[in-house]
Parts: structure tokens; sequence; C-alpha cells
């Protein structure tokens, strides 16, 4: 699907350094600034969120989730291009574009995306059930 425009994200959401208290809504992205290593996070559920991160709030026309990944797809090389030795600055964030579809595109990726991650969080899951599985009756083997 290369039908896609590059914005500016300040363009299509609100970017504020993280306010110490405040409670975000759920679908807020959030992206490491102080002593990083380029973090982006996404809120599933309301929440606070450290102030050593920028907040970025979605506007309404746009699916947070698929936002989140269209950002975390071009990320690394604004990160690398912006990054001053551990911290990004702020005003940095204001050259970060992204790419993004229309609406009934957004929705549809953010779905299959979405099951995509539940699907590596339940097999990893998994994989630790049986890690650990596997210590136990080597422990009770080898006592």
């Amino acid at each position: 699907m290369s039908n896609y425009k590059f914005v500016y994200l300040n363009e299509i959401a609100e970017v504020k350094r993280a306010t110490k208290g405040k409670i975000y809504k759920a679908g807020t992205i959030y992206i490491g600034l102080s002593a990083t290593s380029g973090e982006v996070c996404y809120l599933e559920r309301d929440g606070e969120i450290p102030t050593k991160y920028a907040a970025v709030e979605v506007d309404e026309e746009y699916n947070s989730f698929y936002i989140y990944n269209s950002i975390l797809q071009f990320f690394p090389d604004f990160f690398a291009k912006w990054v001053t030795g551990m911290n990004l600055q702020f005003s940095a964030l204001a050259h970060l574009k992204i790419g993004v579809h229309d609406r009934k595109t957004q929705d549809e990726y953010a779905e299959m995306l979405k099951e995509a991650d539940w699907l590596v969080y339940e097999h990893e899951y998994k994989a630790e059930y049986f890690k650990d599985m596997k210590k136990f009756y080597l422990a009770k083997l080898f006592p």
C-alpha cells in the first residue's frame, strides 16, 4: 500500500512534554526525550506518563494505534539524525515526518497490527511457560 502521504507529526497530533501527575487517555503515544535509546510507547489504558517523555495526543480523525505504528516505522532514521548524546531535544519532534494513509486504511491496518501483536504476546508467554517448566523439571532431575 504505497498510496500514503507524508505529514509532520505535529500537524496531526498535539505534541507536548509530559506533565507530572496528569492522567493521559488511552491511545496516547509517548516518545523518550531524556536518557533515551529511542523509546516509542503506546498507552493501552488511561495513565500517567513520566516527564522524560513527550506525550503525543493524536487528533480524532486519525487512528492512534495506526499512527503509533507509523511512528515506529519512521522513527529510527529520525532518531539517528536528531539524537544528541543520550537525549532527544523536544524541539526536534517538529521535524518528525511519518506516512499516513486514509482513515479506512488506518483502521484496517490497526486491527491487523493489534492481532499480530496479540499473537506475538501469546507465543512469547507460551515460550516463557515452557522455559519455566523445563527449569522445574531439570531442578527435580538434578537437585
